[in-house]
């Protein structure tokens, strides 16, 4: 990425007493906000995947086949498991259309990844109103302060939101998204970003509303700050809280400036 000195080189337009002033500066600042950096070359085509789900319906069926070689067939019927069916189906689907993508961990982020890891995708789904968890608070702000971890969580990581419905032991997409994490979340609420808190313990990540995710005035840098007030302010134990904030402004800081 060009730095502004190298980028006002290029611009012979710019007045020299403008770019002096700090002008340019905060306008290249300001339209760096929008720039999608480092994005899944096959972006396209994974959200073209997930119009194709859009009114799709699952039913679940189960076969059972006991010791007496008995064979009994049953419907499932549990809203509960839906979600991880849906993410199951995605992937499946998605994996043979495009021979890049790999199976996440399995009992950790990501759901999946694209292109020899170098992209991670997370799949949420609900029903009604979004209350999925999106990560461990602490857990998140530790792979944040790691080396590289503000441009894998917020530039090398989508999420995949499914809204659906449950009818007569049906499961119908309605409606998705693709986010990223700063358009996910809700701010200064009670919170300086929306979580899950219990007993003056803080455990997740929670979104916002639906609507809220298509809000335009969200960027990373409205993350960032919220997420360095949470380190601040968190009840739960974290060490070098200091030492992490500064990690994470200086990552920032490197990839717009």
């Amino acid at each position: 990425m060009m730095n502004l000195s190298e980028l006002k080189s290029s611009l012979d337009v710019i007045d020299d007493d403008i770019f002096q002033k700090g002008i340019v500066e905060d306008i290249i600042f300001s339209a760096c906000k929008s720039i999608d950096f480092d994005d899944d070359p096959d972006s396209s085509y994974i959200k073209k995947v997930c119009e194709k789900f859009l009114g799709s319906s699952f039913e679940l069926n189960c076969k059972i086949n006991l010791k007496n070689n008995e064979e009994r067939e049953i419907k499932i019927d549990n809203i509960n498991i839906m979600g991880i069916c849906i993410q199951d189906i995605f992937i499946d689907y998605l994996k043979d259309k495009l021979k890049t993508i790999e199976n996440g961990p399995g009992q950790a982020p990501p759901d999946f990844w694209n292109r020899n890891k170098e992209f991670s995708w997370e799949i949420k789904t609900f029903y009604k109103k979004p209350s999925f968890d999106i990560s461990n608070v602490v857990s998140y702000i530790t792979q944040l302060g790691e080396k590289d971890g503000v441009k894998n969580k917020l530039y090398k990581t989508k999420y995949i939101i499914f809204k659906y419905n449950y009818e007569n032991s049906k499961i119908i997409i309605i409606d998705y998204k693709i986010c990223r994490i700063w358009q996910l979340l809700s701010y200064n609420k009670k919170y300086p970003l929306s979580l899950q808190s219990k007993r003056n313990t803080w455990y997740n990540l929670r979104p916002g509303s639906y609507e809220s995710f298509d809000d335009t005035t969200k960027n990373p840098q409205m993350f960032i700050e919220a997420l360095c007030s949470c380190i601040q302010k968190c009840p739960n134990r974290i060490d070098e809280r200091e030492k992490i904030i500064a990690s994470i402004r200086q990552q920032y800081n490197s990839i717009y400036l």
